[in-house]
């Protein structure tokens, strides 16, 4: 099946489409020609270089009489290309019977759709391939495995139930990699020791490949990232409901927050790298290019701006997440702090969720029922948040946040009088819902801030 533009004539197109066609020969004459498979090397002909010619005529054969099949790829598939000699035409008395029915649209011609397989025609002598292109085939051979292997490593990361297991499927990642990078610096060289007739453009299904498996590794990196943070959180959860004093309830969830600043600050550090080799006009693969051709530079370096791009991509939904996660666990740490520091009471070491976010506190007792907390928040939180929003969204300001922990005088005089009356448990839950008042406000102008950044790098 061939593929044939439209025809033109005095500069002028005759059909609007490229047309399907299909030759067709005497079966038995075209079995007793001969055919023969030239390789790269000696497919391409110039007058002072008849290439073609001299190989059918090492293998002892008419150049004008054998028809010849070769690989002519050159956008990193392979193509077979059949040429046949004008010798072997109807008008030179070829013998062939040859004729070539192409699609009309004014005609309702049935075409034959299967690909012919050279390899079964009869009376075909030499090469396919160059023995340089034989040896880099092997050497190909393992990328399609190393690429699945890769993938497998990423799925197995995001399914991953602890930072352990999820490194464990980056080092499969990262292994496969390795071997992938070998293949594509090989191909490389053997590209620069035949450059007058093997290009980059022959082999870019290898540096797909290889890019595919760099993709995957940054993939299964950043999924480690991920859930190094989802663990920090659980930590900082236990540090607070085991806490063994008021002050161990901000102390030890402090450090950990410190480790989530370390894992976000890495992902946002990885972006910037990332940035800047994309900004880099010279980026190119991380292989020995050496004295690879010009033209050959150039399209490694558009795989390259792709590969930065998708990374990009992928890093800065990951920081999207650590960062959540970071603002979140700061904040929940602060209101810690704030509650740790009150003298008086028992101490609550327990945490309990406000919008998404987990609040923990030393301020109230921890006896006070999830029904109550749940009784007050529904009645205050509406308000809290219409005020808070009103208060940030003319100026796009955050609002101006007490530093010091809440006070409830009141609380304070029931607690000296003793006794837990059903006031002081009211009391108790005011003070969480004062806790969750003040964990609205911090998201809001958090949220209101982000804007505000983000508003400035557009």
């Amino acid at each position: 099946m061939l593929s044939i533009p439209p025809l033109k004539e005095n500069g002028l197109t005759r059909g609007a489409f490229n047309r399907n066609c299909v030759i067709l020969a005497n079966a038995e004459a075209f079995d007793k020609i001969p055919k023969a498979w030239i390789p790269r090397p000696d497919w391409w002909t110039t007058p002072l270089k008849p290439r073609p010619e001299n190989y059918l005529k090492g293998l002892s054969l008419n150049p004008a009489k054998t028809i010849r099949m070769a690989v002519v790829d050159l956008v990193g598939k392979e193509t077979l290309q059949m040429m046949i000699p004008n010798d072997l035409l109807n008008s030179k008395g070829g013998g062939l019977d040859i004729v070539v029915n192409c699609e009309d649209p004014e005609k309702q011609l049935e075409l034959p759709t299967h690909k012919v397989d050279y390899s079964k025609w009869a009376n075909v002598v030499g090469e396919k391939y160059a023995p340089a292109e034989t040896e880099l085939l092997k050497i190909k051979e393992p990328a399609e495995q190393l690429v699945k292997d890769s993938e497998a490593a990423v799925a197995e990361a995001e399914r991953a139930a602890s930072v352990q297991d999820v490194e464990a499927a980056s080092a499969k990642a990262s292994a496969a990699l390795k071997s992938m990078q070998a293949i594509a610096r090989q191909t490389v060289e053997y590209t620069i020791k035949n450059n007058d007739w093997l290009f980059i453009e022959n082999n870019l299904d290898t540096f797909r490949q290889y890019n595919t498996a760099r993709a995957s590794l940054k993939s299964a990196e950043l999924a480690a990232d991920e859930k190094m943070a989802e663990d920090y959180k659980t930590k900082f959860d236990a540090a607070v409901k085991e806490a063994s004093s008021a002050n161990n309830v901000y102390i030890e969830p402090e450090k950990i927050v410190v480790k989530i600043d370390k894992v976000a600050d890495k992902v946002q550090k990885d972006l910037e790298a990332l940035k800047a080799l994309k900004a880099n006009p010279d980026s190119a693969p991380p292989l020995k290019l050496g004295k690879l051709d010009r033209r050959d530079v150039l399209k490694l370096k558009q795989l390259e701006a792709t590969l930065l791009e998708s990374q990009i991509s992928a890093t800065q939904k990951s920081l999207t997440k650590v960062a959540a996660t970071q603002t979140q666990w700061a904040r929940a740490a602060r209101l810690a702090r704030r509650g740790g520091a009150v003298g008086g009471g028992a101490a609550f070491t327990g945490s309990f969720a406000v919008g998404g976010y987990t609040i923990s506190s030393g301020l109230v007792a921890s006896e006070v029922s999830a029904a109550e907390v749940d009784a007050v928040l529904a009645e205050i939180l509406p308000d809290v948040c219409t005020d808070a929003i009103g208060e940030a969204a003319p100026s796009l300001r955050p609002v101006t946040l007490p530093t010091g922990p809440a006070k409830i005088p009141v609380l304070a005089r029931k607690r000296q009088a003793g006794g837990d009356t059903p006031e002081l448990k009211r009391w108790r839950v005011a003070a969480v819902a004062l806790l969750a008042q003040q964990a609205i406000k911090d998201a809001l102008a958090e949220a209101v801030k982000q804007a505000q950044q983000d508003m400035g790098t557009k």
